[in-house]
């Protein structure tokens, strides 16, 4: 097996808070990025291109159906990099540019027949999600590759999540006005122009990243490991399966909504403006919301504050169901969302970590990357099912369009759309959290008998 050099450097170390915010940074790109693509894509395709409901979520199940298995390859792939800056890193470096350019091609109309628009929005759309896979498999394996420490790695999700609300932010305050801005009355050139914008800012994030950070913990192949031995290895490990269930169902709840929301706002509130102010909201609150998290995660533990976010959820469903048009009670409804959205992702990323020694301990692998990817993997379906199922229904409740009002029967399917998900959400969260028994003491004594058996080799 591989043998894992921890230094008590990385064991013990209180990293920096230049280092904790350059690995926050990466996530202000995961964010830039996926929050771009995944509010306004579906729009883009509909309205701008004028591909029909029903093909478009075609397109997004056929492509992350692809990109699911491009990233269950991912962390595999990473794990095997040997380079001068580490093993993750590299990828920050590396992946700047492409993502840029493929995020660009993305959100750019061409003059095609339909047929040769669908072929495009399809390969488009297959480059974007490959050169995500990859950057966001390395960077979110990166914090294992940081510290052992565990509430180091608490504090760096919390920053991870600080960079995701950040970069909501920014694309909140200023998609909407970029595409104005740039389009000046023309929505095909204001996206490819404001597609342009996250696309930089995202490869500087990931620059800040990768000059940022240090991997600590050094992998020394001496034995090869076949990748079907890591995924045997992932298999076997109880909180590692029940977490790649809870991304799961986080991704596909949060996902499920962003696909949605802009046709809730331009459609059912019949003001396509009140997005900016709405999204808004959501990444002001989400920062704060994630500030609690590491004192929460001291005195309740990691899973009964994931049951807590799960709680939340299914009220903020409640609450979209029965704020109707009150404006009031819709933007209650986007600050618990803020706050769920954040809370949620960083309570995930906080115990996925964990089962990488879980899993090494249980069996005798540690592949970190292998762990991610599986976890990768069900992130991908989940988007896959979430946004072909906001296109199919879309398309079942009659949207169209070429209407600027749509029938009060799709409106009403809008609305449903917008509420009825998080409740669904939020209890599949609990159904797979409540059995999660990965304990801090328990993870530290896993720590103590895999260094023990080292020390002994």
């Amino acid at each position: 097996m591989e043998k894992i050099k921890r230094s008590l450097e990385a064991a013990n170390i209180k990293l920096s808070w230049r280092e904790r915010f350059s690995y926050g940074c990466a996530d202000v790109y995961g964010t830039l990025y996926g929050n771009f693509l995944s509010t306004f894509i579906l729009y883009f395709y509909t309205d701008v291109l004028g591909i029909s409901a029903a093909i478009a979520a075609n397109i997004f199940l056929i492509a992350n159906l692809v990109d699911a298995v491009t990233a269950i390859s991912a962390g595999p792939i990473a794990d095997k990099v040997r380079t001068r800056w580490g093993t993750y890193r590299p990828f920050c470096l590396f992946g700047a540019v492409p993502q840029m350019i493929a995020l660009v091609l993305c959100f750019t109309k061409i003059s095609a027949g339909e047929g040769t628009l669908v072929i495009y929005a399809l390969v488009t759309y297959l480059l974007v999600n490959g050169c995500y896979a990859f950057i966001n498999t390395a960077y979110s394996t990166m914090c294992s590759a940081m510290t052992t420490n565990v509430n180091e790695r608490g504090v760096l999700n919390v920053f991870k999540i600080g960079g995701s609300a950040a970069g909501g932010l920014v694309v909140s305050l200023l998609a909407l006005p970029l595409v104005n801005a740039i389009g000046k009355g023309n929505e095909a050139v204001g996206y490819q122009g404001a597609a342009a914008v996250m696309g930089v800012l995202s490869a500087v994030m990931l620059l800040i990243a990768f000059f940022g950070t240090k991997e600590r913990i050094v992998i020394e192949k001496t034995e090869k490991i076949r990748v079907i031995d890591s995924f045997k290895m992932v298999l076997k490990n109880k909180p590692c399966v029940l977490m790649i269930f809870l991304l799961m169902f986080v991704a596909w709840t949060f996902n499920f909504r962003f696909g949605v929301v802009m046709y809730y706002c331009k459609y059912y509130l019949g003001n396509e403006g009140l997005l900016t102010g709405f999204n808004t909201l959501v990444s002001l609150v989400g920062i704060p919301a994630i500030i609690p998290l590491p004192g929460l995660y001291k005195k309740l533990g990691k899973k009964n504050t994931m049951v807590l976010v799960a709680i939340l959820t299914i009220v903020n469903g409640i609450v979209f169901l029965i704020a109707q048009k009150n404006l009031y009670l819709v933007a209650l409804g986007f600050i618990l969302f803020g706050i769920t959205l954040n809370a949620s992702f960083s309570a995930v990323w906080g115990m996925i970590p964990d089962t990488i020694e879980y899993g090494e301990w249980k069996t005798g692998i540690r592949a970190p990357g292998s762990v991610v990817s599986a976890c990768a993997f069900a992130r991908k379906i989940a988007i896959a099912i979430a946004t072909w199922s906001v296109g199919q229904l879309l398309a079942l409740f009659n949207y169209s369009a070429e209407l600027q009002v749509q029938s009060a029967a799709t409106n009403t399917g809008i609305y449903y759309l917008n509420s009825v998900p998080l409740i669904i959400g939020g209890i599949l969260m609990l159904v797979v959290i409540i059995p999660y028994n990965l304990t801090q003491e328990k993870f530290e004594k896993i720590l103590q008998e895999i260094d023990a058996r080292k020390a002994a080799e």
